[in-house]
């Protein structure tokens, strides 16, 4: 409902104005005060990561400038992860999402400016149509503001929420730059052990076969029965068949990786023939620091704050509202008359309303900003205690994956030295070959699991990068000086 209507006049504008900023001040006294959203979790972090062992270092500030891919020392591994953050589709498309809430943002921050538009008629009609009637012209010109006060800083609340909103979404961008990073590291390492599987696989044939060549030299020589040789004649056939499952895993790999880099999936990416040895466990600091240095934590604590801001902005829509409407403009009978200033009529119209009822709509919108600010707080509760777990199970990952690649190194030591015996045995006529056949078996299986725990110790340290929010930029000048 209409309160307050003003037409202006030369006489009396600057004491109606003045009267309009008191009341305006009144009614600001009454405003809500914005409340600031809590801040973390309810479990506190503790002062150090539990699963650390005594020669993790705890310094981090190292750390947080360090190209962590640098870790690895691969120009190749660096270099494609360079190749991913510029063409990847995934990511490219996260750039399209931050460009769309900036552009919400402006758009909303528009809504604490006046809007103006400026408009130009036209219009004629003639008389009569004998002897060529009579033609009459008229033209207009005219421009209407019209502005809305914030008085309680709803628009502004809301624009704030906005743009909190749309760098939450850059700071998910660069969250999947890290997380990007980091799958393409993991596919660079699978594809590498996919191709000592395939070598092994390879290398096993060829093993088989020379066993095979023995027993069927040894069978036809009476020495021993056809049994022996049908034996070694389904070991040589498995080993050709895991050949080609090798073949098909290594192929898979490079095409998920290829992918990843925006490239066709053609199977073709070169890769290193041998995984890289591991450097020492980088410094973890304390979990306090992954609240600030993992971008995702940062989006979604950044979200937290812009639902704070929604809920201002629909308890604030509750209030009254000062809207100013004015306008410009003249007609007459040619376009020159219509832009006679000194003939031009303004009027300024203010009007305060205040919402009465409109079906509970406004209460609803602040109950449902609620439940979305306590959505948020609950969603960051939960991320931050998953990033915890996620740094704890690589840190606990680390001494457990060492140890085992020790065992199964040493396993596979002996594995390959028992079939060189066994082999020389069998030519001999000193075991059976059941003996030889299970001697190829487990050194097969004990160099594939070597490998696999090889790629695991890998994917679990790219894992702890990740889980830490490291950095994807070389050390600055300032840290190496």
């Amino acid at each position: 409902m209409t309160l307050l209507s003003l037409r202006t006049a030369h006489a009396g504008r600057a004491c109606r104005r003045i009267t309009a900023g008191v009341a305006v001040l009144a009614l600001a006294a009454c405003a809500p005060a914005l409340q600031a959203p809590p801040l973390t979790a309810d479990a506190s972090p503790p002062a150090g990561w539990v699963a650390a062992t005594p020669e993790t270092p705890a310094d981090a500030y190292s750390y947080a400038d360090t190209d962590w891919v640098a870790d690895f020392r691969s120009e190749a591994l660096s270099a494609l992860i360079a190749e991913a953050l510029a063409h990847n589709r995934d990511l490219r498309a996260a750039a399209a999402r931050v460009a769309q809430a900036r552009a919400r943002a402006r758009a909303a921050g528009a809504d604490l400016w006046p809007q103006l538009s400026l408009g130009v008629t036209g219009s004629g009609s003639r008389v009569g149509l004998k002897d060529g009637g009579t033609t009459t012209e008229s033209y207009g010109v005219g421009a209407d503001i019209s502005w809305e006060v914030d008085l309680w800083g709803r628009l502004a609340s809301s624009a704030r929420s906005a743009a909190l909103t749309a760098e939450a979404t850059a700071r998910d961008e660069a969250a999947a730059r890290l997380s990007l990073a980091g799958q393409v590291a993991d596919g660079w390492f699978g594809a590498i052990a996919a191709r000592q599987q395939r070598d092994l696989a390879r290398e096993t044939v060829t093993t088989y076969e020379r066993a095979e060549h023995l027993v069927r030299a040894r069978t036809q020589a009476g020495l021993t029965s056809e049994l022996d040789l049908k034996l070694a004649i389904s070991n040589l056939e498995s080993a050709r068949a895991l050949a080609r499952l090798r073949d098909q895993q290594f192929g898979e790999a490079r095409r998920r990786l290829e992918v990843l880099l925006g490239r066709y999936p053609a199977a073709s990416v070169e890769t290193a023939a041998q995984l890289p040895a591991l450097a020492g466990v980088p410094a973890t600091g304390v979990p306090a620091d992954v609240l600030a240095r993992r971008p995702d934590l940062q989006a979604g604590y950044t979200r937290l704050m812009a639902a704070g801001y929604g809920v201002a902005s629909a308890r604030r829509a509750l209030l009254p509202r000062l809207t100013l409407t004015g306008s410009i403009g003249d007609e007459g009978a040619s376009l020159a008359d219509a832009f006679d200033f000194h003939k031009m009529v303004a009027t300024l119209v203010g009007q305060l309303t205040q919402p009465v009822f409109q079906g509970g709509r406004l209460r609803a919108n602040v109950d449902l900003a609620k439940a979305t600010r306590d959505e948020s707080v609950q969603t960051y509760a939960q991320s931050v205690l998953v990033a915890f777990r996620e740094v704890e199970d690589a840190l606990g990952a680390e001494a457990q994956l060492g140890a085992r690649e020790a065992a199964l190194a040493t396993s596979a030591q002996q594995a390959a030295a028992a079939e060189r015996l066994a082999e020389l045995q069998y030519t001999n006529g000193l075991t059976s070959i059941l003996t030889l056949l299970d001697a190829q078996r487990r050194n097969l299986d004990a160099q594939s699991q070597l490998l696999d725990a090889r790629l695991a110790r890998l994917t679990s340290r790219v894992r702890l990068h990740v889980a830490l929010g490291g950095s994807l930029q070389p050390p600055s000048s300032q840290t190496q000086g």
